[in-house]
């Protein structure tokens, strides 16, 4: 497709981008998008949030905020799966209170979360062992006009079960 004379749309290549990611091949997908680059294929804000994606995939944070960085160049708004996959990408990076500072930070600037996004962020707190601040979010989300779901209470709930701040004890048999 690269070679023909007449490349295809970018829609074409952003089906090859986001098969390359759903399957975990993260490398051959940036690999392609720097050929795009090369050939001049302007990317879209699909491409791109596929490209930070697969970044945070790696684990490759800085080049994931490049992109992003491009995306705001580029005059493109990103979307919350964009923010979101950033937020997830922070976390499993191991840099909670990045994840929790850039959260902050996007919010200030205007940007609206949705439930899968405080889902993720409470998710990740509670992963990482901060369940107190996973606590404190799910507390807030009501005043972005989020209702929390059974996924943030589960992964709370989980959470506090694996610290051992609950003590279940088994029924005694009369």
């Amino acid at each position: 497709m690269l070679s023909m004379r007449r490349p295809p749309p970018i829609i074409q290549f952003n089906k090859i981008l986001g098969s390359l990611a759903k399957t975990k091949h993260f490398h051959a997908a940036v690999s392609l998008f720097q050929q795009l680059q090369v050939r001049g294929i302007a990317p879209n804000l699909i491409t791109l949030s596929i490209v930070i994606n697969c970044c945070c995939g790696m684990g490759r944070m800085t080049p994931a905020f490049s992109i992003l960085a491009k995306i705001f160049r580029m005059d493109y708004q990103p979307n919350t799966v964009t923010l979101t996959t950033i937020l997830k990408g922070l976390y499993l990076c191991g840099s909670v209170e990045k994840a929790v500072r850039f959260h902050d930070r996007v919010v200030a600037h205007g940007f609206q979360f949705n439930q899968v996004t405080y889902g993720t962020l409470i998710n990740g707190l509670c992963k990482t062992g901060h369940t107190s601040a996973a606590i404190q979010v799910l507390r807030k989300i009501p005043r972005y006009g989020i209702a929390p779901s059974v996924f943030m209470y589960r992964a709370i709930i989980d959470s506090i079960c694996k610290d051992t701040l609950v003590n279940i004890r088994k029924p005694s048999i009369c």
